[in-house]
């Protein structure tokens, strides 16, 4: 929980812009949502095809599934729900395996992989309207 809240507020430092952030601890269910909203500008990822900026354009997001960062020990990947709309997961590599060469990735986005993989969901939310971009981390709490 620590992680995630460092991450976010770390990334929040880094793009929000002048306006406020917005933290929400939410318990329901067993799961513990985490959230922080700003007004900052909208979640880009650089692929080796394009630059993807939310919303989303329709000719974007053909993939349902695109490669964020990646290190030696796995892909942090994003799953588009909609176009204002990103599932992200991870993918472990056995590092037996890995050609340096061919892991690309953005340092950039290190901080949404240590949150994706301190989660048991993780997404990003745009909504145009307002210019709100929201990360939701989700933790299923664990009954004794």
């Amino acid at each position: 929980i620590k992680t995630i809240l460092i991450e976010l507020l770390t990334n929040s430092l880094k793009h929000m812009g002048d306006d406020v952030t917005r933290i929400g601890i939410d318990l329901k269910n067993n799961k513990l949502y985490i959230s922080k909203q700003d007004k900052g500008r909208p979640l880009q990822i650089n692929t080796r095809q394009a630059l993807l900026t939310w919303p989303l354009t329709h000719s974007k997001f053909t993939q349902n599934e695109i490669a964020i960062y990646g290190d030696d020990f796995g892909t942090l990947k994003g799953r588009v729900k909609n176009s204002n709309q990103l599932e992200f997961f991870t993918e472990d590599l056995d590092v037996r395996y890995v050609n340096k060469e061919t892991i690309m990735g953005l340092n950039e986005h290190y901080g949404l992989m240590i949150i994706a993989r301190a989660s048991d969901a993780f997404n990003y939310k745009h909504k145009p309207d307002t210019g709100v971009n929201t990360f939701t981390s989700v933790i299923e709490l664990k009954q004794r």
